[in-house]
């Protein structure tokens, strides 16, 4: 019994340091090897969808089941308090500061921006879809890596693997999101709030489409 019970924790203990490796494989990956081409961009109502149903509701799903069934995630840590206000307006504010400050030694030419254009269930879907981008970033790259440890070596190493999923927005995007990534950690350990920083990161994305 005694060793059978040194296997498990030894067990736990691996698993404990590969799952945040799979489980950024699983849901960001593919952003590692992407090219910043328009078709990933696409805002026809079919394309925005297919990433919601298909993508980010499904990848919302199995983060929170894991933080809930494996990592002894409290309803009451994500319950929305009125902190959340001040980390969103905090949190928005750096972000447009950041970008502010990247495109001045970065500038980004305007006609290569992606804009959005369409109807209101578009545009309604479009929100959503950020929205769900926010959650699903500020959930992984915050609150499930920084939620127990906010050592800096694990804020370094969650900004890095925030960066690298953004390398399809070449240098001066990778260089805007570790900056990002800083500012947002420091907000989230400061007021321990998800919902503040994730819907400040969707709305900050919401805006650089229009």
């Amino acid at each position: 019994m005694i060793f059978l019970s040194k296997d498990i924790s030894q067990t736990q203990a691996i698993l404990t340091k590969v799952e945040p490796v799979l489980l950024y494989m699983l849901l960001f990956f593919p952003g590692v090897f992407a090219e910043g081409s328009p078709e990933l961009f696409s805002f026809s109502i079919h394309s925005l969808a297919n990433r919601i149903i298909l993508f980010y509701l499904p990848a919302l799903f199995v983060l929170w089941f894991l933080l809930f069934r494996l990592h002894s995630l409290k309803k009451e840590e994500i319950y929305p308090c009125r902190h959340d206000i001040g980390a969103f307006t905090a949190a928005f504010i750096l972000l447009l500061c950041i970008r502010y400050f990247v495109n001045f030694f970065f500038p980004v030419d305007d006609s290569a921006r992606i804009r959005f254009s369409g109807n209101l269930v578009q545009y309604c879907s479009m929100v959503f879809l950020f929205l769900c981008s926010g959650y699903l970033e500020e959930g992984y790259f915050r609150f499930y890596l920084l939620r127990k440890n906010q050592k800096p070596s694990m804020i370094i190493f969650s900004t890095a693997l925030f960066a690298l999923c953004h390398r399809y927005q070449g240098i001066a995007g990778m260089f805007n999101t570790a900056c990002a990534g800083l500012l947002l950690s420091t907000v989230f350990i400061k007021s321990r709030s998800l919902h503040g920083i994730a819907i400040a990161h969707g709305l900050y994305n919401i805006i650089q489409t229009l």
